[in-house]
């Protein structure tokens, strides 16, 4: 309604996965009533049945309702992309597509994102599915830093260390470190030297994504572990330098991209006469430099202008009452 300054919410159903959603019959059954109770789109999780699924992907076109998120083992990238996915989170499912049907593979042991069959990812598969997704119109939000950062061998406390942790309470600091160290310390089986070549494919998708594919959305993922809302984003835009892309290119996963896939090419991703007035102000240009985007004269929100005083003063409200 627009009386508490925030963001523009375009918000999914609850989640389908494969507690909720034990059988065709219960596909219909929730995708029938989130779409009459106006959700936006369908919030797909890990565990759904391919039978299920189908059920849910007939259901949604029936009722009109997109449906984006994971892609369920069953189901697996290519029949995910042909089904036409709104957008495919975490570039999920795309490393398990790489695998050559010779190695006969279990599809369930394929560990956090794929990792478990790094070693055996043909990478000259990826050409291909990034035109999959192309040809059947699916975006892809890579969310990277999660595995830069959170799935990666960054020490905790060095993450703990860095200074927007301080407008996070401990008690989801604490939460986060718990969690790290069961992913990725001692006694986790976590391999260092695998991880490498896992961010490397990653990245070699994520590239193909942009060049290849339908594109790609900004998106970070926040609050998950060590991704604090808004400085995360920065952090997410520098992992997507890294895997190749340039700084408009950048930009552009999370303006006019965003416009496209949400359908308000008329209302918002570019700033001229006509659109909603969002826009930031930066001292230097972003284009050269990416971290430019950090320095803020300040902030236009629907035709309101919040100076870089103003965001401060309410990033010290949040560092108060937090802590």
């Amino acid at each position: 309604k627009g009386k508490i300054i925030g963001p523009r919410i375009i918000t999914s159903s609850p989640s389908l996965n494969g507690n909720t959603v034990r059988s065709p019959e219960e596909a219909r059954k929730k995708v029938t009533a989130y779409a009459e109770q106006g959700y936006d789109f369908l919030k797909i999780h890990p565990g759904i049945k391919l039978d299920a699924f189908e059920e849910l992907v007939v259901t949604a076109r029936e009722k009109e309702i997109s449906f984006a998120g994971h892609v369920p083992v069953d189901v697996g990238i290519n029949r995910a992309l042909e089904s036409g996915f709104a957008t495919i989170d975490h570039v999920d499912g795309f490393l398990e597509g790489l695998v050559p049907a010779e190695a006969n593979v279990d599809p369930s042991s394929n560990g956090f994102f794929g990792f478990n069959f790094t070693a055996l990812a043909d990478t000259t598969r990826i050409k291909a599915l990034a035109e999959l997704s192309k040809e059947h119109g699916v975006w892809v939000v890579p969310t990277q830093t999660l595995f830069e950062r959170w799935f990666a061998p960054t020490s905790a406390d060095e993450m703990l260390s860095e200074p927007e942790m301080q407008y996070m309470p401990q008690a989801v600091l604490n939460n986060w470190k718990q969690r790290k160290l069961e992913s990725t310390g001692k006694g986790s089986q976590f391999d260092e030297e695998l991880w490498v070549d896992f961010i490397r494919i990653r990245r070699q998708l994520i590239r193909s994504i942009q060049d290849n594919g339908q594109g790609l959305l900004l998106g970070s993922d926040a609050p998950q572990l060590f991704n604090v809302p808004g400085f995360s984003i920065h952090r997410e835009m520098e992992t997507m330098i890294e895997a190749g892309l340039s700084p408009l290119e950048v930009i552009q996963s999370g303006t006019i991209n965003v416009a496209e896939y949400l359908q308000l090419q008329d209302e918002m991703g570019e700033i001229k006469e006509g659109m909603i007035a969002d826009a930031i102000l930066v001292n230097r240009n972003p284009l050269d430099d990416i971290s430019a985007l950090k320095e803020l004269s300040g902030v236009l929100n629907k035709g309101r202008w919040f100076s870089k005083a103003e965001l401060d003063h309410g990033l010290n409200e949040i560092r108060v009452h937090t802590n």
